[in-house]
């Protein structure tokens, strides 16, 4: 008799489970919709990007004439050095940018010349030395070597937006990590 309660006290717990987690099942759809997951706090997802691989990730970085806060990927940042137009010009402080994008920066005090470094992409100017066609004069303010942004910034592959209501500038590039890495996505 003992034998026939616990066989009996088994499928009892065995049907509550099953009705349990089955009705747990009701509240789960069996379709997947195609639509996207719902964004983490903070963050939208925007339909009209392209499409790109985990390999390759588009990064922006907005700066405004004559402001210190700038966004790279909209998260606020501050910089000692404003950007500013000289000559027609938006002169945009080279190691903020550069090193943005990824970029090693080396100064040479001796011969005053600037190497930028970008994967395969090497970038020399030379302070106070015109640029080839035109295209400005690297300068020194307050200590900080000023580029003319859309050459430095297209040189290293990126595209560079301005906006002359807003007297603002948009650098938009891609990011590759090097084979055999990984990057931590938040």
């Amino acid at each position: 008799m003992n034998d026939l309660k616990t066989k009996i006290s088994v499928i009892a717990v065995t049907l509550a489970v099953i009705f349990i987690f089955g009705a747990t099942a009701v509240y789960a759809s069996p379709n997947i919709s195609p639509v996207s997951p719902p964004a983490p706090d903070g963050w939208t997802w925007d339909d009209d990007e392209p499409d790109l691989s985990l390999q390759q990730r588009r990064h922006v970085m907005r700066l405004v004439v004559g402001q210190y806060i700038y966004t790279q990927n909209g998260m606020p940042q501050t910089s000692d050095a404003a950007p500013f137009v000289s000559e027609g010009r938006t002169m945009v402080p080279l190691r903020l940018v550069a090193e943005a994008m990824g970029a090693e920066v080396d100064w040479n005090v001796r011969t005053n010349t600037i190497t930028v470094t970008h994967s395969a992409t090497v970038v020399t100017l030379v302070v106070n030395r015109p640029l080839p066609g035109s295209l400005g004069t690297p300068i020194i303010v307050g200590g900080r070597t000023f580029v003319p942004l859309r050459f430095v910034a297209e040189n290293l592959g990126a595209d560079v937006n301005w906006d002359g209501q807003a007297q603002s500038i948009e650098v938009i590039w891609s990011f590759e990590p090097p084979a055999g890495t990984f990057e931590l996505i938040r």
